[in-house]
């Protein structure tokens, strides 16, 4: 089944845009350089079609859908608790990357062409996710614009 076009068509135009190219090219280990396994089950095609295809009301509210369909399979501590972000698997995921010491940021000429490499700041081993996560999105942007 197929979802139905006018009921959530601003729904399939978020998901068919082309915005998610570069958002998913810096998820990919290989391209960044990082070691981070990024998963991303909800945007298989099976789940997509199944999720768009289902009436808004109830189904889109509080992720009920979500919450049914894992009835059964996990707690209902954890199926019915609240949505939260993963802020400590990040950060854990950040500091395995400075663990591996990373050679020093060095932006190409590529990169040099847009920022002042003097203004960047000096990230410490514990410097906070923020500034890795900077790092990180500086070293993905470089590696973009050298072709690498």
């Amino acid at each position: 089944d197929r979802p139905v076009p006018h009921l959530r068509s601003a729904a399939i135009a978020r998901l068919t845009s082309p915005l998610w190219q570069p958002v998913l090219e810096s998820l990919d280990a290989r391209v960044i350089g990082i070691p981070i396994d990024a998963r991303l089950p909800y945007l298989d095609l099976r789940v997509v079609h199944t999720a768009l295809s289902a009436p808004p009301l109830p189904w889109a509210q509080q992720k009920l859908l979500l919450r049914e369909a894992v009835k059964g399979i996990l707690p209902d501590s954890v199926r019915l608790s609240p949505k939260e972000g993963l802020p400590t698997h990040t950060t854990n995921r950040l500091a395995q990357w400075r663990a591996r010491r990373p050679a020093p940021f060095q932006p190409s000429r590529a990169l040099s062409q847009f920022i002042d490499p003097a203004k960047l700041p000096a990230l410490a081993a514990g410097s906070d996710p923020d500034a890795s996560m900077l790092e990180i999105r500086l070293r993905v942007l470089d590696r973009w614009l050298s072709g690498a």
